[in-house]
């Protein structure tokens, strides 16, 4: 079983929140990994693509691990 991580930047600047696109930053071959490098890469997102955004936008990064294929 393979599990894609999708993140969403989101912003909560205004009244109801409104996240982008998704966006698939890779494939995993297990649930743990996957949710580890969604914590990490939510991480370096906001302290280094949109630290200069942050505070203004009230930014926070929602992911979710997604199964891919079939059980074997």
């Amino acid at each position: 079983m393979k599990y894609l991580l999708i993140l969403y930047v989101c912003s909560y600047a205004t009244e109801a929140p409104k996240c982008n696109n998704q966006s698939i930053t890779g494939s995993f071959d297990n649930w743990s990994t996957c949710i580890n490098q969604g914590y990490k890469q939510s991480h370096f997102l906001l302290n280094e693509l949109y630290k200069e955004d942050f505070e203004d936008e009230k930014l926070a990064i929602r992911f979710s691990c997604e199964e891919q294929g079939e059980k074997t």
